[in-house]
């Protein structure tokens, strides 16, 4: 009879193990995650953006921390949007484990360097008695002086973002046929302007 009392309990205990249903989700985690930063942020904002996975983005302050609750526990990609094109994030993308019902830490750092650009300008004209002493100036930044038709005017190290360009000295029998002064936003790279002009 033996063998009987032992089919009968594993019967009992494979139905307890059917009946058990699935089990319940772990309580989710929390991630804090600090963020450092050196150099000049500016042009930009002084915050940067944060994903984990496809969740985001959370705004987090330059030199502060932000604490993401109510994740789900287990494994996860976390990746930084620095917002400017002069700055760089180490790591800008790192795995983590966000533990239940317990806090993961991170941390990164944003390095931001001096950025500048180049301007440069080109002067076409028409017409006749055509100027040879106009001046063209960065507001703020540099200038120099140069005779219509000048293609090419080169500003190097003007610093990237907001500036304002402008040609001078333009004389009474000349129109300028774009905007005078320009404003515009220096990239990291470079960009062209033009003051066309007409004289008689």
């Amino acid at each position: 009879m033996r063998p009987v009392h032992i089919l009968a309990f594993a019967a009992l205990a494979c139905a307890s193990q059917d009946t058990a249903g699935p089990k319940p989700p772990l309580p989710p985690g929390t991630l804090k995650v600090a963020v450092t930063a050196s150099g000049p942020l500016t042009p930009g904002p002084n915050y940067f953006w944060l994903y984990l996975d496809a969740q985001g983005p959370k705004l987090v302050w330059a030199d502060s921390f932000l604490v993401w609750s109510d994740l789900p526990a287990g494994a996860s990609t976390l990746r930084m949007d620095v917002l400017r094109p002069h700055c760089a994030a180490s790591p800008d993308s790192q795995g983590i484990v966000i533990p239940s019902a317990d806090t993961a830490q991170a941390a990164i750092a944003v390095t931001c360097w001096d950025g500048y650009g180049l301007v440069r300008v080109d002067l076409p004209a028409t017409g006749s008695n055509l100027p040879s002493d106009l001046g063209i100036e960065v507001i703020g930044v540099v200038g120099t002086r140069a005779a219509a038709n000048t293609a090419g005017l080169g500003f190097p190290l003007v610093p990237v973002g907001p500036q304002t360009v402008q040609l001078t000295d333009v004389p009474a029998n000349c129109t300028v046929s774009d905007s005078n002064p320009q404003h515009v936003t220096v990239p990291l790279d470079s960009i062209v302007l033009r003051f066309a002009m007409s004289c008689s």
